[in-house]
């Protein structure tokens, strides 16, 4: 067994690797977990793989890349690539890959939950109840889906499947997406907006649905929460890096913003102290939205299979810097 048939799995909190283990048992590939704490660590544990397998942490900079000569390619487990550096990974000559198409249907039902939580009032209602709060005054004023409009930010696979969730509950649904024309959704059950601001303008829901590019960090700011609806939800199961978690939180305070769902954030684990944490408007779940049996099998298949074929000399299905 050569080096150059080593597959490093770095970051993954998975109990075992059997079913990676059993998409890789034609390829002659051996799979070794790496230590990720620190870059001499993560280099060391890397060293000599064709491929690595990793999750959204550790980060693999240029200096790190340039540790890893015998490198080919990195496959990761999800869909965002934050914490790859594409450049020097292309300038490397080493593929880059996701899988898109995991847990489609599990990010959307989440922030579909999410949102149907801060309409009702789950969390302060239930926190009342527990509290010996009989009252339905505090929970006031909640409106059906009929009589709101749900803008959705980004209308990729999730942020579709969101609107037609939506919308099938009974939401008026608006969605905006820069790279999307009104023509290509015409069959999509939704008003396109030209404009972030004419979405943000009249939007009682706000969900977002995008990958964190410098175009996109801090979208959601003071700026743009002064252009929304007093009182307006905001829901995020895509990136934290959307959101400027500082003007969000001034806005819950002062009421601008009526209540927030949150399964990502800017740092991932957050500190204990996070005023977000323990803002009563403020629900928050540890980047959990793509989390079922299923999409958790899916996701490795599918991720040891882009392994396979790199193995195997066939070009990547999902090649992010092709």
């Amino acid at each position: 067994m050569t080096k150059s048939t080593i597959v490093a799995v770095a970051g993954a909190r998975f109990e075992d690797l059997d079913i990676e283990a059993h998409v890789l048992a034609t390829t002659g590939a051996v799979l070794r977990r790496t230590p990720a704490t620190s870059r001499d660590e993560l280099v060391a544990g890397c060293s000599g793989a064709a491929v690595v397998l990793t999750a959204a942490h550790p980060r693999f900079t240029r200096d790190v890349l340039a540790g890893l000569p015998h490198l080919r390619a990195i496959v990761r487990y999800g869909i965002g690539v934050d914490n790859i550096d594409l450049a020097a990974a292309s300038d490397h000559g080493i593929m880059v890959c996701n899988v898109p198409d995991f847990g489609t249907e599990e990010v959307a039902l989440h922030a579909v939950a999410l949102a149907l939580a801060l309409m009702r009032r789950i969390p302060q209602a239930s926190a009342d109840t527990r509290a010996g709060l009989w009252d339905l005054g505090r929970l006031r004023p909640m409106h059906s889906p009929a009589a709101c409009i749900a803008g959705v930010v980004g209308l990729g696979r999730i942020g579709r499947t969101t609107a037609r969730y939506l919308s099938g509950l009974g939401f008026r649904v608006w969605g905006f997406d820069p790279f999307l024309t009104a023509s290509s959704l015409k069959d999509e059950g939704l008003v396109v907006c030209s404009s972030l601001d004419e979405l943000f303008a009249d939007a009682d829901l706000v969900t977002l649905h995008l990958p964190a590019t410098r175009e996109t960090r801090g979208l959601i700011g003071r700026r743009s929460l002064l252009a929304m609806k007093q009182g307006v939800l905001i829901v995020n199961t895509s990136r934290g890096e959307l959101i400027d978690e500082v003007a969000l939180l001034e806005a819950l305070v002062s009421g601008r913003v009526g209540g927030v769902g949150l399964d990502v954030l800017g740092a991932e684990p957050p500190a204990k102290d996070d005023p977000l944490l323990s803002h009563p408007r403020a629900m928050v779940t540890p980047h959990s939205a793509w989390c079922t049996v299923e999409a958790e099998a899916r996701l490795r298949r599918m991720a040891a299979a882009e392994v396979a074929r790199v193995l195997g000399g066939e070009r990547p299905v999902n090649l992010v810097n092709a």
